[in-house]
C-alpha cells in the first residue's frame, strides 16, 4: 500500500530549539530569539542585568558629635542610664582608680542636666551615693520627684573578718530637688528597678538571689509586698513594664519571666539554652517587646503572645567590624555596640547596620540611648562620656 506524501517539514524554531536543549545557530530566522537582541547570545554571555542584591552596609544613621563631660575621677564608666523623661544623665563609676593598688568594693554615681550637662550636687553623705550592682531611675511620683528618681543598693559589712554578714541599705534620690528622698535598712540587692511613676521597687532578696521582692515605695519607707520566687538561678535583670503591673525579670539559667505584681501570678515565661548570662534587658516603652543580650546572642520576646526571635550578632555582622553590645534603645528597636574603633548601631530586630562612628583612644565601657532616641551617650576607660545627636536618613 502507497503511503500518501508527506509534505515539507516545518519550519525551525529557534524557541523550540532552545527548550530542547539544542544550540541556536547564527543566523537563525527565529523572530521570538531576535526580538530582544540583535545577535544570539552564548551560554557564557554575562547577564543583560546584574540580579539584585542585598545591600548590607547601608548609612541610615548618621552621628554628630556633641558635648564632652570630662572625666572628673578618671575612672571608667560602668553605666550610662538616661531618666526616662530624658532630662538627666546617670553615670555609674567604681570608688576605686584604673590602677589603684588597693581594692574597694562598690561604685558611686555621677548625675548631670541634660542637655546642658552641669552636674548635679546630691546632699549624699560620706563619698557620695554607694552602690553595689546597678541603679534605676523612674519618671518619679509627687512623692518621690517630679521628673526624676533613682534608686540604688549597697552593703556595709558587719563585723571583722571574712564572716559574710551585711547590712543591706536601698536609697531613693530626688534628682529635681537634689537631695536623698528616702533611705531603707532592708534585705534587698541588685539589681533593682523603679515603675515609672515611682512608687514600686523590684530587687532581688539579699537572702536569696533567685527571690524578686516587690515593696511599695511609701514617703520615708519601703512596704514589701510580694515575694516572687519562680526562678531556679541568680536573677540578673529586673524591669517594670510601662504601666508598673508587672515585672520582667531574666536569671543565670536562660529563663525569661512576665511575672504580675498585683496577683503574683506568671503571665509569660520562656527558657533558653544560653552558655552565659545575660549582659543587658529592656522592655519597650509600650511594653509589647522585651529584648535580652546574651554575650552576642539577642533575644526578642513579644510579651503579647509569647513569640520569641533568637540570632547571634555575628551572622548579620559579616561585613562590619567585630561589635560588643552596650545598650538597648528604650523602645527595643536598636542595639548599640562597642567596636575597635568606636562604635556602631543596629536595628534589633533584623541585626542590619545603621550607622557607626569612629571615637579613638580610649576604648569605650558604656553607652545609652536618650528616650526618643535622638542622643546616645558613650563613657570610656578613662572616664569621659560623649554626646552625639543621631539624625536618620
Amino acid at each position: 500500500m502507497n503511503e500518501p506524501p508527506q509534505g515539507p517539514p516545518p519550519p525551525f524554531s529557534a524557541s523550540a530549539a532552545t527548550a530542547d536543549g539544542l544550540w541556536v545557530p547564527i543566523g537563525s530566522t527565529d523572530t521570538a530569539s531576535l526580538a530582544s537582541s540583535s545577535a544570539p547570545r552564548r551560554w557564557d554571555d554575562p547577564p543583560e542585568e546584574e540580579p539584585p542584591q542585598e545591600q548590607d552596609h547601608v548609612i541610615s544613621m548618621v552621628f554628630v558629635a556633641g558635648q564632652v563631660i570630662p572625666s572628673l575621677l578618671s575612672r571608667e564608666i560602668q553605666q550610662i542610664s538616661f531618666t526616662p523623661a530624658g532630662n538627666f544623665l546617670v553615670t555609674l563609676v567604681p570608688l576605686a582608680g584604673n590602677f589603684s593598688s588597693t581594692h574597694e568594693d562598690g561604685s558611686t554615681l555621677q548625675m548631670y542636666n541634660f542637655p546642658s550637662c552641669s552636674q548635679v550636687s546630691l546632699a549624699a553623705p560620706g563619698r557620695g551615693i554607694r552602690v553595689h550592682g546597678s541603679f534605676s531611675t523612674a519618671h518619679g511620683a509627687s512623692t518621690l520627684s517630679p521628673s526624676g528618681a533613682v534608686a540604688s543598693a549597697w552593703h556595709t559589712p558587719i563585723g571583722s573578718g571574712d564572716s559574710g554578714i551585711a547590712a543591706n541599705t536601698v536609697e531613693i534620690y530626688d534628682m529635681w530637688r537634689s537631695r536623698r528622698r528616702l533611705k531603707a535598712n532592708v534585705p534587698l540587692q541588685a539589681p533593682l528597678a523603679l515603675s515609672q511613676d515611682g512608687t514600686r521597687l523590684a530587687a532581688v532578696s539579699a537572702r536569696d538571689s533567685t527571690r524578686i521582692m516587690i515593696a511599695n515605695v511609701g514617703k520615708e519607707m519601703l512596704q514589701m509586698s510580694r515575694l516572687l520566687p519562680y526562678h531556679l538561678g541568680e536573677v540578673t535583670h529586673l524591669r517594670f513594664v510601662p504601666d508598673g503591673s508587672a515585672v520582667v525579670s531574666v536569671a543565670r539559667d536562660g529563663s525569661f519571666r512576665m511575672t504580675s505584681v498585683t496577683t503574683g501570678r506568671t503571665l509569660l515565661k520562656v527558657e533558653l539554652d544560653m552558655r552565659m548570662p545575660a549582659s543587658m534587658m529592656e522592655v519597650s516603652l509600650d511594653g509589647r517587646t522585651a529584648v535580652a543580650v546574651w554575650g552576642r546572642e539577642v533575644t526578642i520576646w513579644n510579651l503579647q503572645d509569647g513569640n520569641v526571635i533568637h540570632y547571634n550578632i555575628n551572622q548579620s555582622r559579616h561585613h562590619q567590624t567585630e561589635g560588643w553590645p552596650m545598650a538597648i534603645s528604650p523602645d527595643c528597636k536598636y542595639l548599640l555596640c562597642r567596636t575597635e574603633d568606636g562604635f556602631d548601631v543596629a536595628d534589633v530586630e533584623t541585626g542590619r547596620f545603621r550607622g557607626d562612628f569612629v571615637t579613638g583612644g580610649s576604648p569605650l565601657t558604656a553607652g545609652g540611648f536618650s528616650p526618643d532616641n535622638k542622643w546616645i551617650a558613650v563613657g570610656n576607660y578613662n572616664g569621659q562620656v560623649s554626646l552625639f545627636q543621631v539624625i536618620t536618613v
